[in-house]
């Protein structure tokens, strides 16, 4: 499992980047058969003491995509969806987490993959990763 957090500047900082936000990956195995179901989570957590709000271009909240070894995307859960194209907003409070769940066809090709989740908020993008075996 990565873990990737989101640089942003708050109003005044003059210094350094603070990451409120940590993202992370994670699925309900890390070997699977052929066309298996994957249970994935993309999980958003604010670390920081304070409200944050991410802001959507999109209805579109989140994303998945399956990687193999050389970083070819074989498959994109976005890619299948039509979403409303709307301004929103998501609100994470001091030490809140958002959790969004996918259950996933996994390749029908053996090998080592990636699973590559991504928030899609305008001002806090984050991505984090994890690894499985198709055997």
């Amino acid at each position: 499992m990565l873990l990737l957090g989101c640089g942003v500047r708050r109003p005044g900082d003059t210094g350094d980047v603070v990451n409120p936000v940590e993202v992370t990956v994670t699925m309900d195995r890390s070997t699977y058969a052929p066309g298996a179901t994957i249970i994935a989570a993309l999980v958003v957590h604010n670390r920081s003491d304070t409200i944050l709000t991410l802001s959507f271009t999109s209805g579109q909240r989140y994303d998945f995509a399956v990687q193999d070894a050389a970083g070819t995307v074989h498959w994109r859960w976005g890619a299948e969806r039509g979403f409303i194209q709307a301004l929103g907003e998501e609100t994470l409070g001091p030490q809140d987490t958002l959790r969004y769940t996918e259950r996933i066809d996994a390749p029908r090709a053996r090998g080592r993959y990636t699973l590559v989740g991504t928030v899609t908020a305008r001002d806090h993008v984050g991505r984090a990763s994890a690894t499985f075996q198709v055997e």
